[in-house]
């Protein structure tokens, strides 16, 4: 101990401020490393969560996100058609009193 001690007191300040923030900065990954692998796991067998149960929730729910992507999909394929088609009913569908006179100034 007395060897650490000493190591310590001959570092510069420098040193030191660096192994501080490396020592803070693998805390940090640590307790991030300890959240995802065991609080995780205790929060879901403290609640009374079933693993099975949220294997199947969580598959239920990519299951409903991909339905939804498809139908979101489909929409604005329906869409897209929906406004071709409009472009095609204001190509008919205009003044035809204005054809008609034109026509018949054409044939005087």
């Amino acid at each position: 101990m007395n060897q650490i001690e000493q190591f310590l007191e001959n570092l510069s300040s420098r040193e030191k401020i660096l192994i501080y923030l490396t020592t803070i900065l693998l805390a940090i990954l640590l307790s991030f490393h300890f959240y995802h692998s065991y609080l995780k796991s205790f929060f879901n067998h403290e609640f009374f969560i079933q693993s099975n149960d949220m294997d199947k929730i969580i598959t239920t729910n990519q299951d409903l996100n991909q339905q939804i992507k498809q139908l979101e999909k489909e929409l604005v394929f329906i869409q897209d058609k929906i406004k071709s088609y409009e472009n095609y009913l204001n190509v008919f569908n205009k003044n035809h009193e204005t054809y008609i006179k034109n026509l018949q100034n054409l044939a005087l």
